[in-house]
């Protein structure tokens, strides 16, 4: 008897004792036919082996629907097998995504790729244009996002697309905007927004920037979940798309377009009476144009790479005073001292560096800080002693304002 036939065996046994749903069994030999990745057997193979049978029904109990707004789903396991794990990747994640039906992963994302494909060549056919389908990929900063952009990007290529990827994270607007100003056919993020950290998505768009609408996103659904394999044969090499990569010259472009389309720009212009912006973005990617496009504007921003890749710390003068936002870099008064940094943060170290550099800055320019998560000390000044920057007195914040 073969490992897999035993495996598959194990599941009928669980299906009959109702630890397994049906639903469960029946994806998880889907996906053994469909996958062209050892990893899935092997990943399998260990979860029932180990009767992990929640954590079976967790990741196959349905297969992933694309949906108006595409896919979105776990891409880390809440049990992590020794073949998902691999050799790890950057941030302490997995090597691998995590193996199922109802997860985010490469399986998943080739099917929903390949469907667009399917639907945006048959609609350019219909329009009468004679050309090969153009995509934009760009992603955020969660696990296994950009991964998952050069795997579309590469799919598309192979498939006779021609891609414009951007070459690091970006927002999802900049990614709406490249969309229309190359005339692409459509575009597609990598990102699941605010879910919680072991997510991750496939946000669609079509060519107007927007994400898809009737007709065309029924079009591409009725594709995308008709697919059950993730293999494909490439097309000759001559017929293949090319691919380009995005970077500074978009986003100059982009902030360009950004800047013309204030309304007020002398509210960006007179001192302290000048427009106050408060920004903080949720996953790093805003802070990529953001940062130099407010400091063209004349604001005062610092930015930190520790906790999440480009946190933004707004710096604001009011009545002479200036107030540093101090966002997740230093979240309450017990985090002044340099030493403690948040247990969530991604690169403590790094968050070590900017707190030395900010703190300095602080305490030297009587810059006050606003302590977002910090429930009894609102505000506080800083003062040097000698064992570095302290915190020197707590404020209220309608004390200042």
């Amino acid at each position: 008897m073969s490992d897999i036939q035993s495996v598959l065996d194990n599941l009928d046994n669980a299906v009959a004792s109702g630890q397994l749903l049906e639903s469960s069994r029946d994806n998880i030999r889907a996906l053994l036919e469909g996958s062209t990745s050892p990893i899935a057997a092997a990943a399998i193979t260990e979860l029932a082996g180990d009767s992990s049978w929640e954590e079976l029904n967790d990741r196959f109990f349905k297969t992933l629907a694309f949906g108006t707004g595409g896919l979105r789903g776990r891409t880390v396991g809440r049990i992590v097998t020794n073949a998902e794990q691999g050799e790890g990747g950057p941030n302490d994640r997995p090597e691998h995504p995590c193996v199922g039906t109802a997860s985010m992963n490469f399986y998943n994302v080739s099917r929903a790729v390949r469907g667009m494909i399917i639907y945006l060549k048959r609609y350019l056919a219909e329009q009468g244009i004679e050309r090969k389908p153009a995509f934009v990929f760009g992603h955020d900063t969660r696990h296994f996002s950009r991964d998952f952009a050069e795997f579309c990007a590469k799919l598309c290529t192979d498939l006779g697309c021609d891609v414009h990827l951007f070459d690091a994270p970006r927002a999802t607007p900049e990614i709406s905007y490249a969309i229309r100003a190359l005339n692409a056919d459509a575009g597609v993020v990598l990102t699941a927004s605010h879910n919680p950290s072991h997510d991750n998505g496939f946000k669609a768009y079509f060519n107007q920037g927007a994400q898809l609408v009737e007709p065309n996103a029924s079009g591409v659904i009725n594709e995308v979940n008709a697919i059950t394999s993730e293999a494909y044969d490439a097309l000759p090499e001559g017929e293949q798309g090319t691919l380009h990569v995005l970077s500074a010259d978009m986003d100059r472009v982009y902030m360009d377009d950004a800047k013309s389309l204030l309304l007020r720009p002398d509210l960006m212009q007179g001192g302290e009476d000048k427009t106050k912006v408060v920004f903080t973005n949720l996953h790093g990617t805003g802070g990529h144009c953001i940062v130099p496009l407010l400091d063209e504007l004349g604001f005062e921003v610092f930015y930190a790479d520790g906790h999440t890749e480009k946190q933004m710390l707004p710096v604001i003068s009011h009545k002479g005073q200036k107030i540093a936002f101090a966002g997740d870099l230093i979240p309450t008064a017990g985090h002044v001292p340099l030493p403690y940094v948040m247990g969530y943060d991604v690169r403590p170290l790094t968050t070590l560096k900017e707190k030395d550099l900010f703190l300095n800055y602080a305490a030297d320019n009587n810059v006050l800080l606003l302590l977002e998560h910090d429930s009894v000390n609102e505000v506080v000044s800083l003062k040097r002693t000698e064992k570095g920057v302290r915190v020197n007195q707590t404020l209220k914040c309608d004390e200042i304002f």
